[in-house]
C-alpha cells in the first residue's frame, strides 16, 4: 500500500468543491492561469461520491496551469 502524502479527511463532495475553488483562487492571485484543479479517485479518475469519500478511497489531485508562457501539468495522491 502507498503512503498518501496529504490526508485531507474530507468526507463529501461539496467540501472537495470548495477545495478546488479555493485551490484555483490561491493560484491566481500569484499570477497564475489555472487550466482546472480536480480532486479524483486514484482508481479510475472520476469524481469522488460521499459515498467513496467516506468509505475512504485514495484520491489525487490533478492540475494544469500557466505561468507566463509555460504550462505546468501535475498529479499528487492524497
Amino acid at each position: 500500500m502507498r503512503q498518501r502524502v496529504i490526508d485531507l479527511n474530507v468526507r463529501d463532495v461539496d467540501t472537495l468543491s470548495k477545495i478546488e475553488k479555493a485551490a484555483v483562487a490561491s493560484l491566481a492571485g500569484r499570477g497564475w492561469q489555472p487550466d482546472y484543479i480536480a480532486i479524483r479517485q486514484q482508481s479510475d479518475l472520476a469524481p469522488a461520491s460521499n459515498e467513496s469519500l467516506q468509505a475512504g478511497e485514495p484520491l489525487v489531485i490533478l492540475t494544469a496551469a500557466k505561468l507566463g508562457k509555460t504550462r505546468l501539468i501535475d498529479n499528487l495522491e492524497i
